[in-house]
């Protein structure tokens, strides 16, 4: 009897603690609950909000660290965003034209934006004849020729050929080959 009077307690004792684990539990939704109480419903959309802000707050938050402050002021500035469009632009004219890729940054700031806006859009009339007179001002813009890179080789050392034979002549006597011999 002592056994069952044991195995009781330990039941009793199992049931508080599920009562306890119950009231302790009461943060937890089941889905049956959602489906069947307006209450639990409105508690469970209550959650999902709360935690749809808090992942667009940190979602914000990485935006923005990624972004760094400044780069989110220029972005919201149609000014700014006019300016890097124009810059662009004129990049893409002068690459065109030939412009070499060192000089592509100091050539795109000779060009004020100004010149090659009309009624704030690009006129491609007005690119094409600011970037001719920006080169005509400055030919060193432009990038070396293939003509013009052959005549800065500078040769160090002798020819290899010496004596007037050939690569070949030089070879067949390296290995034996030669039939002047």
């Amino acid at each position: 009897m002592s056994d069952k009077n044991k195995d009781l307690k330990a039941t009793e004792a199992e049931d508080q603690e599920t009562e306890q684990d119950e009231e302790e539990d009461d943060d937890e939704l089941s889905f049956d609950d959602i489906l069947t109480d307006k209450k639990f419903k409105s508690e469970f959309d209550r959650r999902v909000s709360k935690a749809l802000k808090t992942f667009e707050e940190t979602q914000k938050k990485k935006v923005k660290s990624a972004l760094g402050e400044g780069e989110e002021e220029v972005q919201s500035d149609p000014a700014a965003l006019l300016s890097k469009y124009v810059n662009s632009e004129i990049k893409y004219a002068l690459i065109k034209n030939g412009v070499s890729a060192e000089k592509l940054d100091r050539a795109v700031r000779l060009i004020a934006p100004e010149e090659v806006l009309d009624k704030n859009e690009v006129s491609e009339e007005k690119l094409n004849s600011s970037v001719a007179d920006l080169l005509k001002a400055f030919p060193e813009l432009k990038g070396t020729a293939a003509g013009k890179e052959s005549e800065k080789v500078i040769k160090i050392g002798a020819d290899r050929n010496k004596g007037g034979k050939s690569e070949d002549d030089l070879i067949k006597s390296i290995f034996g080959n030669d039939k002047t011999k």
